[in-house]
């Protein structure tokens, strides 16, 4: 057990650590792959989409629910977080599974690694990623069947009140105007341009998403 805070929460080893890394490159990798500075790019599968979330803090009953769901719907009993960079610290992997349940999805949270950017959960070959992108931004690709588990909206409709929080919310407005001001690119709607061209490109494409 990795915390006596925690219930469910299981370190990987080496082992199950690059396997679980060998299968998430399958849809989503960091480039270049042996730098913490790296960008995400998502790679096309048949049927999936991505969709972006604006989140501020922790997942809602919503989302751990969808994770349970979505892991359920392909008959898959573990959940596995991990850095998409591959990262080892101390000779151990940051990257942890839980069965998939409500309450060992929570303990994603209590390890405060799990907590920066650019952390992927999935379950199987992966089935479906969800993805801790930026701060205030997470995305959930997948087939759009199991996205629905994650949302309580269509995936346009999803897109719409992404671009409205960016528009609208005192806190992110402050962050745009804050690139603006430093004259580089807006990162929160780059992911919202990202993810649709991304949705529109053939299966296969490499799409990377800026940040």
């Amino acid at each position: 057990m990795d915390s006596p805070k925690t219930k469910y929460l299981k370190r990987l080893d080496l082992e199950e650590y690059d396997r679980a890394r060998e299968r998430l490159s399958r849809v989503v990798k960091q480039i270049p792959e042996s730098s913490v500075d790296g960008k995400v790019a998502l790679i096309k599968q048949e049927n999936w989409i991505a969709v972006p979330m604006i989140i501020d803090t922790g997942f809602s009953q919503k989302t751990l629910e969808g994770f349970v769901k979505a892991a359920k719907n392909s008959d898959r009993s573990q959940i596995i977080a991990t850095w998409i960079y591959r990262f080892i610290r101390d000779s151990s992997p940051i990257a942890f599974s839980v069965p998939a349940i409500v309450e060992a999805v929570k303990e994603f949270y209590q390890d405060i690694d799990l907590l920066l950017m650019n952390c992927a959960v999935f379950a199987g070959k992966p089935d479906w990623v969800y993805i801790w992108y930026i701060e205030y931004v997470d995305i959930i690709y997948a087939e759009e069947s199991i996205v629905k588990l994650f949302i309580d909206m269509k995936p346009d409709e999803a897109f719409q009140a992404f671009h409205t929080c960016l528009n609208e919310s005192p806190e992110l407005l402050s962050i745009r105007e804050y690139f603006q001001n430093k004259g580089t690119e807006d990162t929160l709607m780059a992911v919202y341009n990202d993810l649709k061209k991304f949705n529109d490109a053939p299966t296969g494409t490499e799409v990377i998403i800026k940040w």
